[in-house]
């Protein structure tokens, strides 16, 4: 019951921060890029922006929330409630999840124009979205100001874009499988 009341503070405090509203747009010029790409770039391109951007907007938006939680003293007074400490780290990467799982769906209806598997691929999204919020909270742990975390946020996360260059062709090397985007890669 703790967990059901604190995903729905973070879904209404996500709401009241801007972030829903903001990712419409955002959304919404991705629409405009792939309704302008040719036919046959599109899938693919949808796939990369799906993994990159929905599916990973938890590590961003985690670093600022956690970060926010840390000046506002949240983070101590949390020891004093009946919250647990894991409740409250499951509830910030199930609320960016369901974040994530709304965005790539709303992309999916409006764009995507092939057959799709839309459980490998929601399957997918939540398990990338998970590994990235967890990862961003790795990172906002061992930052003490967001400039700081965004300084250090690519070290983190570009081990974890080079399976892209396997799904383009580009260098398809046996060590990508090993690296968790590559299934994320593969759910479409």
């Amino acid at each position: 019951m703790r967990l059901l009341h604190a995903l729905k503070y973070d879904v209404i405090a996500q709401f009241r921060y801007g972030f829903y509203y903001a990712y419409m747009v955002i959304i919404a010029l991705y629409v405009v890029l792939l309704r302008s790409l040719p036919m046959e770039y599109q899938d693919t391109v949808e796939v990369l922006i799906i993994f990159t951007d929905p599916s990973a907007i938890g590590f961003f938006i985690i670093g600022g929330v956690l970060l926010m939680d840390k000046d506002q003293n949240t983070l101590e007074n949390l020891f004093v409630t009946p919250l647990r400490i894991y409740e409250y780290i499951f509830s910030k990467v199930l609320s960016l999840t369901i974040m994530a799982l709304i965005a790539s769906a709303i992309l999916l209806a409006l764009t995507w124009r092939g057959p799709i598997h839309i459980v490998p691929m929601f399957f997918g999204i939540v398990l990338t979205s998970f590994f990235f919020t967890l990862l961003g909270f790795i990172a906002a742990v061992r930052s003490e100001t967001l400039n700081q975390y965004l300084l250090k946020s690519p070290l983190y996360v570009i081990v974890f874009y080079l399976p892209v260059l396997g799904y383009l062709d580009v260098a398809d090397l046996w060590v990508y499988n090993l690296i968790p985007g590559k299934a994320s890669l593969l759910c479409p």
